[in-house]
């Protein structure tokens, strides 16, 4: 193999896997070769192997089904308005998910909402 058809290797800051320089980020041209990648990570999300990225994508996929509970939510019970909000509130017992009205300023914790919807 000559110098032209070796591939150009680094290691992802974040998974520590040896990776093509295509499948990185990049890295720092200014620094020495045993540095230029230390910041560089995984372009694919999905495909780094780091609690950081596995929690992330449980994130974007937890978001991706919390967006739909708003779409079945009764309308205000105070002024009847639609324009519902979704909220985080931080109580003594931590942070809650809540939902408040954009027209009357009233609002409930998520669980409240949903129980006076059943």
């Amino acid at each position: 193999m000559n110098a032209q058809q070796q591939l150009e290797l680094g290691r992802c800051s974040k998974c520590n896997e040896l990776k093509e320089v295509k499948e990185l980020n990049g890295y720092d041209t200014l620094a020495s070769e045993e540095h230029k990648f230390d910041n560089a990570y995984c372009i694919n999300l999905a495909l780094c192997d780091c609690y950081e990225s596995r929690l992330q994508l449980d994130n974007i996929v937890r978001k991706l089904f919390e967006d739909d509970t708003e779409d079945d939510l009764l309308p205000c019970p105070h002024c009847g308005s639609t324009d519902l909000v979704p909220n985080k509130w931080s109580l003594d017992s931590g942070e809650v998910d809540a939902i408040e009205c954009g027209d009357c300023d009233s609002g409930a914790t998520l669980e409240v909402w949903n129980q006076r919807k059943s």
